[in-house]
């Protein structure tokens, strides 16, 4: 194996195993300060599809730096695991960008959506979605499988150009969905920045909250990177079908999974702070929001 792709095939085992523990730990924080608030309910949820993803991404590191293929049935189930986990993550993407439009535009006719009595409803449709698709990826005629000579990811069988029409699509229409939102959103932000600059010293006018874009900034960046991966994704067979460009690609689909603790650690400053405390921080200490 030249020297390229066995660094490609080392960073498939590198990667994992940096950013997989990181993302453990801003689950943690999760868990422990913000787990009554439906928006890091649904991120705590997206990582764990994150984390799938990257283990399955760890054991083809393992294949591809010995050079030497996974069982059949192994390499199915870690190909199950790598896109259920995908899948199952993808929704999360497109919930969160509408928690933000209820949240920013406070709409009081869907502010009942955020109570926790519907969180089993926002973060079971996504789980339901990936585990369908993951099971569908162990049955006899749909293969997920890491492919030596591309360095990637792949689908066979007899409806495995099905499943990835659907794992196309599925992405395509919550960027697509998501891109729709956000344009929504920014008119809103600056029509009411807008009015209130308009208004001010006769009347106050509502406007997002400094705490609300460090949120928002956070959710918009995980759906940005998405957006690249898919954009990258689709035009790499177009620009080159070598077995570098495609790793590459592959590698890229690691690390986008293993952003989140970044992109949180940079945009929110609640989280920043209980990620990076060297002791327990106090629940006084951190400042939660309206989400």
């Amino acid at each position: 194996m030249d020297p390229m792709h066995q660094s490609l095939a080392i960073s498939y085992i590198v990667v994992p195993l940096l950013l997989i523990p990181l993302y453990f730990r801003l689950l943690y924080v999760f868990h422990l300060k913000f787990s009554q608030l439906l928006s890091y309910r649904l991120m705590f949820h997206q990582g764990i599809g994150d984390i799938l993803l990257m283990t399955a991404q760890f054991a083809a590191g393992i294949s591809a730096t010995f050079d030497s293929p996974m069982p059949f049935w192994l390499n199915k189930i870690f190909g199950a695991v790598f896109n259920g986990g995908y899948q199952s993550s993808l929704p999360f993407v497109l919930l969160l960008t509408v928690n933000r439009l209820i949240v920013i535009c406070d709409f009081p006719a869907l502010r009942p959506l955020l109570e926790n009595r519907y969180a089993p409803l926002w973060i079971g449709l996504p789980y339901l979605w990936g585990f369908c698709l993951g099971i569908s990826y162990l049955c006899p005629n749909i293969d997920v499988l890491f492919d030596l000579g591309t360095f990637s990811w792949q689908f066979s069988g007899d409806y495995g150009s099905w499943a990835q029409s659907v794992d196309f699509y599925a992405g395509e229409s919550i960027i697509v969905a998501s891109t729709v939102i956000y344009v929504f959103i920014l008119a809103y932000i600056f029509l009411k920045k807008f009015i209130h600059l308009q208004r001010a010293g006769h009347a106050h006018v509502a406007i997002p909250r400094r705490n609300d874009y460090g949120l928002l900034l956070n959710i918009f960046l995980t759906y940005a990177s998405l957006a690249l991966l898919l954009l990258a994704f689709n035009v790499q067979p177009r620009i080159s079908e070598t077995k570098s460009a495609s790793g590459v690609v592959n590698l890229l689909i690691a690390i986008r999974a293993g952003l989140d603790p970044f992109i949180c650690i940079l945009t929110i400053k609640s989280v920043r702070r209980v990620f990076i405390a060297k002791r327990r921080v106090d629940v006084s200490f951190v400042t939660t929001l309206r989400t």
